[in-house]
């Protein structure tokens, strides 16, 4: 049987009540080795809820385990909303901020997203790695094309060249022939 217990049925009163006036003093504690300090349950209103005026409202700290966990069957684990602040903020001194995971994505933004830092995609790197090698081989077929325009050109010049200097030697011969009284 438990140390303390408290029961009502109006809904207006608390169970159990624990009030601490003094200046960062704790209304209720729960302590345990093994098990929950503190368990919360109910069935069909808030398990937990918690209200402050002037501090965060929930403070969790562990030492070597998640400081909160949230897990739901069938809706959101953790739900952040806020009326004028950012709805979630995630911060870490020596790792990742956040971090996400999931079967069909990681993640999903309705609205802008800012990103003020890099953005590191291994597939989007890939891409823009390619694309400046295909650039560069562009660049040389261009050049390539260029020089065998050039080499036409010249080619188009001497064949001009050639035809113009034989139409002459016909021109002579033809007068050689006349002259010859042909």
């Amino acid at each position: 049987m438990a140390n303390l217990t408290g029961n009502t049925n109006d809904p207006n009163v608390a169970g159990v009540f624990g009030e601490n006036t003094g200046a960062g003093g704790v209304g209720v504690a729960g302590v345990s080795d093994t098990g929950d300090g503190v368990r919360a349950v109910s069935k069909s209103g808030n398990g937990l809820s918690s209200f402050s005026d002037s501090s965060v409202a929930v403070f969790a700290q562990a030492k070597s385990q998640p400081g909160v966990v949230g897990e739901s069957d069938s809706n959101d684990g953790v739900r952040a909303v806020s009326k004028s602040g950012n709805g979630l903020s995630a911060f870490s001194t020596s790792g990742t901020g956040l971090f996400a995971k999931g079967p069909k994505d990681a993640g999903f933004f309705e609205g802008n997203v800012v990103i003020t830092g890099t953005l590191d995609n291994p597939t989007v790197k890939a891409l823009t790695d390619s694309l400046g090698a295909l650039k560069q081989q562009v660049s040389g077929l261009q050049q390539s094309v260029n020089g065998f325009e050039q080499q036409l050109s010249a080619l188009a010049q001497k064949e001009a060249a050639d035809v113009a200097g034989i139409a002459q030697s016909l021109l002579e011969l033809a007068q050689r022939v006349t002259n010859l009284g042909g």
